[in-house]
C-alpha cells in the first residue's frame, strides 16, 4: 500500500479510543491490490475517502476511467450475511429501482473479510446527498421531492412483500440499527445501558454525556414498550425493509428526477412504515436543533403519498403506529450516538449534546398525536 492509500485508510482509525484503533487497523486492506488482483481491474488508485457512515466511511476507487466505491461493512460482515444484503440489492436494482449494484469479485464472491469488516465493491453514482438543511428545503417545495421518496418507498416495499422466499441471512443484531419492533425489549436495555456507559467520557464530552444522562431517555423508552404493546405495532406483517431511510443515503444526479439509494447496511425484514418513515421527517441541522419543531402537516403529506403509491394502502392500525414510530427513530439516533461517544471528537461535543437534546425535544412534541392514551392524530 502506498503511503497516500495508508493515510486515506487511517482515517478510519481518527478516535481516541485505542480499541476503537485496533479494530480498523486489523481491518485495513490494501484498496489498490483488492482492485487489481480481487476484481481483475487494472489501474487502479484511490481518489479520496466519501463523506458519510456514521460507522464506516467508503472509498472512492478508480480504474481505467471507472469510478467505483469499495466500502467496509462491519455490521454485515460475514460472507453470508453480505450475501443477503447483495442479493436484496440486486433484486430491487433489477426491478427498476435506483441504487448501484455490488459487483462479484473473479471468485464469484461478493467480496471478503478483513479482520472485523467485510470489504465489497459497488457501482459509484455520480450526484449528491442533500445536507439537513437543503433537504428542510426542498421538502418544502413544490417540486413533490417528499412525495417521491415516499412513493418510491412504497414502490420498493410493495416490490419485496411479492419476494415469496426471503433469501437466508437476513437476521440482524438487535444491538445495531434500526429498532427491531419483535426484540423492543432488548432493544432497550441495549440503549439504556450503552447511555450509561457513556459517562466514562465524562471528561471528555461533558456535554453529550450530560444530555444522554437524562432521565427522559429511559422514561420515553419505556413509555415505547408500553405503547408498542398496547396499539399492536409487534404483530404488524413483516417484509425486507432498506433500514436507514434518509436523506443522506439519497443520491440526486441530474439524469432522473428520482434519488439513488444507498447505504443499505441496515436492511432486515421489519415493519415497512416505521422504515418507510426513517429519518426523512423532522430532522434539522444541528445548527438549527433547538427550533426542531414536529410538522403535522407535512407527515400527513408524506403517509398520504406512501399510502397512495402502495398496492397496499395503510391501515388503520399501521396509521396508529405513525406517531410511535417516528418517537421509535428519535430513539434510534440516540441510540446509535452512544454507540459513538468513544471515538467522537472533543469539538464535536457541543454539536452531539443539541441533536440529543432535538431528539428528546421532538419526543415529547410527538407524544400528543399517538392514539395510544388519548391522542389524536391527522393522518388517522
Amino acid at each position: 500500500m502506498t503511503n497516500v492509500d495508508n493515510n486515506t485508510m487511517m482515517e478510519h482509525c481518527q478516535g481516541t479510543d485505542e480499541k476503537y484503533r485496533r479494530f480498523w487497523i486489523s481491518s485495513v486492506i490494501d484498496p489498490v491490490a483488492e482492485l487489481e488482483e480481487g476484481y481483475g481491474l487494472p489501474n487502479a488508485r484511490v481518489i479520496r475517502t466519501l463523506s458519510g457512515g456514521m460507522f464506516a466511511a467508503p472509498l472512492l476507487v478508480e480504474t481505467d476511467g471507472r469510478r467505483l466505491v469499495l466500502r467496509p461493512h462491519s455490521f454485515r460482515n460475514t460472507s453470508g450475511s453480505f450475501q443477503f444484503q447483495s442479493e436484496v440489492i440486486g433484486h430491487a436494482a433489477a426491478a427498476g429501482h435506483p441504487c448501484p449494484r455490488v459487483l462479484r469479485r473473479l471468485d464469484g464472491t461478493w467480496g471478503r473479510r478483513v479482520g472485523h469488516v467485510f470489504w465489497a465493491l459497488y457501482e459509484y453514482v455520480d450526484g449528491a446527498t442533500m445536507s439537513w438543511t437543503a433537504w428542510a428545503d426542498a421538502k418544502r417545495t413544490p417540486a413533490g421531492r417528499l412525495e417521491t421518496v415516499a412513493g418510491m418507498a412504497a414502490n420498493l416495499h410493495d416490490l419485496f412483500r411479492r419476494w415469496e422466499t426471503i433469501p437466508a441471512g437476513s437476521a440482524l443484531r438487535t444491538a445495531l440499527p434500526p429498532i427491531q419492533f419483535r426484540h423492543l425489549a432488548a432493544c432497550a436495555r441495549h440503549a439504556i445501558g450503552a447511555a450509561n456507559a457513556a459517562a466514562a467520557e465524562q471528561d471528555r464530552l461533558p456535554k453529550t454525556v450530560g444530555a444522554l444522562a437524562d432521565p427522559a431517555i429511559p422514561d420515553a423508552w419505556g413509555r415505547l414498550v408500553e405503547e408498542a404493546q398496547g396499539l399492536g405495532g409487534r404483530r404488524l406483517p413483516r417484509q425486507i425493509v432498506h433500514g436507514d431511510l434518509s436523506p443522506v443515503n439519497l443520491v440526486w444526479t441530474s439524469h432522473r428526477p428520482e434519488p439513488y439509494w444507498i447505504d443499505w447496511d441496515c436492511v432486515h425484514v421489519g415493519h415497512r412504515l416505521y422504515d418507510a418513515l426513517g429519518d426523512v421527517l423532522l430532522r434539522v441541522d444541528s445548527s438549527e436543533a433547538a427550533d426542531a419543531r414536529v410538522d403535522p402537516d407535512e407527515i400527513c403529506r408524506y403517509v398520504e403519498a406512501y399510502s397512495g403509491a402502495s398496492n397496499d394502502p395503510l391501515g388503520v392500525q399501521e396509521r396508529a403506529c405513525v406517531a410511535m414510530f417516528l418517537v421509535a427513530r428519535q430513539l434510534e439516533d440516540l441510540r446509535q450516538r452512544c454507540a459513538v461517544v468513544a471515538t467522537l471528537p472533543a469539538e464535536r461535543d457541543a454539536e452531539y449534546a443539541n441533536l440529543i437534546r432535538m431528539r428528546l425535544s421532538l419526543i415529547e412534541q410527538l407524544r400528543q398525536y399517538s392514539p395510544w392514551k388519548g391522542g389524536t392524530a391527522p393522518w388517522m
